[in-house]
């Protein structure tokens, strides 16, 4: 279930930069992540809108200082597919040892698979709920903040292992936290843009937990699109995942946890 995804997305992201802060990021990386912040490229993705993050405490709630982040983030047009390149090529090269440590060494598929995978990151991560006149991922964060606990990067390394060895239903997450209209309407865009991400069973698997209106394919009138322009996604097969595509959503949540250093 796309819930599924973005909050393990979301849980192992913080994991994964509250390790790197414990560890280190090396020389190289910090000055290949500082150049991007720098960059003009940059103002894509919104890096400068980041530094909140790195400096919150960490026993501080992440869900503001995201919000902060992604509401500049979605108000920029988006990254061109050479910009993209340009972020995945600078990274994988500056960052070639820390993504290893990670457990990513094979990097030949990030850059086109980055270019593939963004536009439908970004279309999920710019909706917002009109009704609550609030981001989704902010609105989703809230509603795991509720249930779990205070999202600071102190409890959000907390909460892996509970999810590696009893999945998402280990936070007890309530159905009105899991099956929203924003949740519905990431999934609907998932399923158009990038089938290989949804597997066969989970229409019916989904439909059980949320009603069979929740699959249906129908926009939910009160969620909208924030991202300024355009980016058209390139969809994959409707198979399963393809495995070129596995280190690259790796790559993403190294991305997600080490950006909060800079």
């Amino acid at each position: 279930m796309i819930s599924s995804i973005l909050t393990l997305a979301v849980v192992a992201g913080g994991a994964l930069s509250v390790s790197a802060q414990s560890s280190g990021l090396s020389s190289s990386c910090q000055s290949a992540l500082a150049g991007i912040a720098a960059s003009s490229e940059g103002n894509c993705i919104n890096a400068a809108g980041l530094i909140p993050l790195g400096l919150a405490g960490s026993d501080s709630s992440l869900v503001n200082p995201i919000n902060s982040w992604l509401s500049g983030a979605c108000s920029q047009a988006a990254c061109s597919n050479d910009t993209l390149a340009t972020f995945a090529t600078n990274i994988t090269q500056g960052c070639a040892s820390d993504l290893s440590s990670f457990g990513i060494s094979d990097t030949s598929s990030i850059v086109s698979a980055v270019q593939q995978f963004y536009p439908t990151v970004r279309e999920i991560a710019c909706l917002k709920d009109n009704d609550a006149s609030q981001l989704c991922v902010t609105q989703t964060l809230s509603n795991v903040q509720s249930a779990a606990g205070t999202l600071s990067l102190n409890n959000i390394i907390s909460l892996v292992p509970k999810i590696l060895s009893g999945g998402l239903a280990a936070l007890n997450l309530p159905q009105n936290a899991t099956c929203t209209n924003c949740l519905k309407e990431a999934y609907n865009i998932a399923v158009q843009d990038q089938p290989g991400l949804i597997p066969s069973s989970a229409n019916s698997t989904v439909s059980g937990q949320c009603g069979a209106s929740f699959t249906d394919g129908q926009q939910p009138n009160n969620i909208v699109e924030t991202a300024s322009g355009t980016a058209l996604a390139k969809n994959s097969s409707s198979g399963a995942l393809p495995e070129a595509a596995h280190p690259a959503l790796a790559f993403l949540m190294f991305i997600a946890g080490a950006a909060v250093l800079q």
